[in-house]
């Protein structure tokens, strides 16, 4: 069964899930300027967002390329 994922976005979601957990909803807020709508996180918060992202994104891209060589 094949299950097609974009996997930045699931790398995203992930990371967006753990450092709300760390932080706390205060730590992510909703930006709604005119120029830009998104979510706006502190320094501090970036860096784990960025570290988390990344720990994930090789995990999952780790266990593809298992499954790959599997095959």
């Amino acid at each position: 069964m094949a299950i097609e994922i974009n996997v930045i976005e699931l790398s995203e979601a992930l990371a967006l899930r753990e450092v709300t957990r760390i932080y706390g909803e205060d730590a992510i807020y909703k930006n709604n300027y005119d120029q830009f709508v998104g979510l706006v996180m502190r320094p501090a918060v970036k860096i784990t967002y960025n570290k988390v992202y990344n720990k994930y994104y090789d995990t999952i891209m780790g266990l593809i390329k298992n499954k790959e060589n599997e095959v």
